[in-house]
């Protein structure tokens, strides 16, 4: 289901040459960063089709050529609903820590079965960070990152 997530903030007074360098990414995935493009030249900023969760991320003036204000950071995190997966199926594979079950772990609502990328939520929307494997329906058994986010196909089933 997608999300928006809108970015209020003071604006520079005066405004910024060319606008503001608003870059933005789901806090489980530090490592891919968005930029919205053309930089907006306002507040507020929104940014739509996301998935619902955690966005840090920042705001700069941009004053011309590579010159750019002190970064200014935020996070905001959108409210979402979360079904257990037992909801769906039951995973014949689940190796956790401390013994989860299907009906520990949680899909965000929209999400109905463990494919590469999909995250890993508790009943209150906390990511999961004790699972290292799971399976689909299917029995594909995938590997789960420490961040709760499920990564790769093993290669296995069960």
């Amino acid at each position: 289901m997608p999300n928006t997530l809108t970015i209020t903030f003071t604006a520079a007074s005066p405004a910024p040459a060319n606008g503001y360098r608003v870059r933005y990414w789901n806090t489980n995935t530090p490592g891919t960063i968005n930029t919205v493009s053309p930089n907006p030249t306002s507040s507020p900023v929104s940014v739509s089709g996301l998935i619902a969760g955690c966005y840090s991320g920042t705001i700069e003036a941009s004053c011309g050529g590579a010159q750019f204000s002190s970064v200014v950071s935020f996070n905001a995190c959108s409210a979402a609903t979360y079904n257990p997966i037992s909801t769906y199926y039951s995973p014949c594979q689940i190796l956790s820590s401390n013994m989860l079950t299907a009906n520990d772990i949680y899909f965000i609502s929209g999400v109905t079965n463990v494919a590469t990328g999909v995250q890993l939520y508790n009943s209150s929307g906390g990511a999961i960070t004790t699972v290292t494997m799971i399976a689909d329906n299917y029995g594909n058994i995938y590997n789960v990152n420490n961040s709760g986010v499920v990564t790769t196909y093993t290669g296995t089933t069960c």
